[in-house]
């Protein structure tokens, strides 16, 4: 890509546009490279005209959106008590215990 002093468009050829396809790995057919190559212009001079804003304070950020994760408190919660929940069961033993029909013979 070429980039002449003090002109404010970005530049490229064909052929520099072939080598970028080659290092990218895309096969590109010779019909769709000038439709390519105005959309990466395009592209490119959209990003010349971003570099002209006024930056200086404007802090980086990673995303543009200002996310938190949530974290639920670590350790054992029973909702309800196991009375309540045993009272749900088909079968309990004696030991307060879920019977449960067998499974494998």
């Amino acid at each position: 890509m070429t980039q002449p002093k003090g002109s404010e468009r970005v530049e490229i050829s064909l052929e520099q546009l072939r080598d970028i396809a080659f290092l990218s790995r895309l096969e590109v057919e010779d019909e769709r490279l000038e439709e390519l190559r105005s959309d990466l212009l395009a592209l490119l001079n959209y990003f010349k005209q971003i570099e002209k804003l006024p930056t200086d304070d404007v802090e980086p950020m990673a995303h543009p959106l200002e996310l938190a994760n949530v974290f639920l408190e670590e350790g054992v919660r029973c909702p309800t008590g196991p009375e309540e929940l045993l009272q749900n069961a088909l079968e309990v033993d004696s030991e307060r215990r879920i019977i449960v029909p067998r499974v494998v013979e």
